[in-house]
C-alpha cells in the first residue's frame, strides 16, 4: 500500500481537479493531497484500495451519510467494507471513517498510518 500511495504522491497536479475540490469544500488542500486527488483512472486502483475520482469526492454526500456529511471531511480513499480514508479540513489530519456505523475511528497526520495492512 505504501508504494501505491508513494506513486500517487508523484502524480502531476491536475489544477482543474484540485480547484474543483477546493471550491466544493471551501478549503486549500495540502500539497501531497493535491497529487493524490490528481490521479487518473490508470493510477487510481491498488490492492484493496481505490482513490476516489473528482466526481466521487465532490459528491461525497452519496458516500458520507448521516452525521459524517457535516463533519468537514473530504473522502479520498476507499479501503472497502464501508471504510474510507478522509481528510479532516478543520484538524488538518487524515481520518478513517466507517460510513455504515457513521464513525471516525482513527486519525493521523501521516496517511501511511491509516492504510490497511496488505494481505
Amino acid at each position: 500500500m505504501k508504494t501505491f500511495i508513494d506513486n500517487a504522491k508523484k502524480q502531476p497536479i491536475n489544477e482543474e481537479v484540485v480547484k474543483s475540490i477546493e471550491k466544493a469544500y471551501s478549503c486549500t488542500l495540502p500539497g501531497e493531497l493535491k497529487h493524490i486527488v490528481s490521479c487518473d483512472d490508470n493510477n487510481r486502483f491498488g490492492y484493496d484500495i481505490k482513490i476516489l475520482s473528482e466526481k466521487e469526492i465532490i459528491n461525497a454526500d452519496d458516500i458520507l451519510k448521516g452525521e459524517l456529511s457535516s463533519c468537514n471531511l473530504i473522502p479520498i480513499i476507499d479501503v472497502f467494507d464501508d471504510d474510507f480514508i478522509a481528510y479532516d479540513i478543520e484538524n488538518k489530519k487524515y481520518v478513517c471513517i466507517n460510513t455504515l456505523d457513521e464513525i471516525v475511528f482513527d486519525s493521523s497526520d501521516d496517511i501511511y498510518e491509516l492504510l490497511p495492512l496488505e494481505a
